[in-house]
């Protein structure tokens, strides 16, 4: 009797031992299980954040132009979200910068439709007060819509060193933009804003080349580097509403 006595006690023992240990295992367990730990993972995900809006695809690659050296660990490719973008307004235009990484910048130079005033050469030419030439009997950036504008920039850059930039694009007919010099082609679209009428969505049809210079370099025309934007990419430019960059709607 006396040993029955003893085994049924030791088996008590052996089993609150046991359902102790349980507990401390299941204590020490419990950030990798779930609960509310998990919780506490999850909340970004319900957080209530902006999401990133896309904004196209560029495919781009950076130059050395004296020894024809791919720069920017090559040629590179990335999809576009509205926070990519920055805009700056200056005196006549808007300037909405892309970076590319490795200190190169591509940007659009928008008139948003704005009059400029605009001086005649002897040549025929004439050119608006930043010296930029416009295309032949007409002004920069009318302020009736149906009468077509006569063309943007686009431009590249450094962000470590003063750089200069310019290659305009005519537009030749609706929705269709050649390179004034060397070759290129673009179709685009267009939105009114408050601001007025702004470029918003673009599509490079061929191959573009930007050419970038240093602010010394004695030839603009012989530049130091050039970036290419290839054809097929696409960029739906955001605007500068109210202080924001917000996107346009197609």
């Amino acid at each position: 009797m006396k040993i029955t006595v003893g085994i049924l006690f030791s088996l008590v023992v052996l089993s609150l031992s046991s359902s102790a240990y349980a507990g401390d295992s299941t204590t020490s367990a419990r950030p990798h299980i779930e609960g509310s730990d998990s919780k506490l993972l999850k909340t970004p995900d319900s957080a209530p954040e902006e999401k990133a809006v896309i904004i196209g695809k560029i495919k781009w690659a950076v130059y050395d132009t004296a020894t024809t050296r791919l720069l920017s660990n090559g040629v590179r490719e990335k999809t576009l979200q509205i926070s990519n973008v920055k805009i700056r307004c200056n005196k006549t235009m808007y300037d909405k910068e892309i970076e590319l990484g490795d200190h190169f910048i591509f940007a659009l130079a928008d008139s948003v439709g704005r009059k400029r005033p605009v001086t005649k050469l002897s040549d025929g030419r004439q050119i608006d007060e930043d010296g930029y030439v416009l295309t032949q009997d007409h002004t920069n950036g009318p302020s009736d819509p149906k009468i077509d504008r006569s063309g943007f920039g686009l431009t590249g850059g450094r962000d470590d060193m003063e750089t200069f930039s310019w290659d305009w694009f005519v537009i030749d007919r609706p929705g269709h933009a050649t390179k004034l010099q060397e070759s290129g082609e673009l179709s685009f679209d267009t939105k009114k804003t408050p601001n007025g009428t702004e470029i918003n969505h673009m599509v490079f049809l061929t191959d573009v080349s930007i050419r970038v210079s240093r602010l010394t370099d004695a030839d603009p025309l012989n530049p130091a580097w050039r970036i290419k934007i290839f054809k097929g990419s696409t960029i739906s430019w955001p605007a500068l509403i109210d202080g924001k960059v917000q996107a346009l709607s197609k």
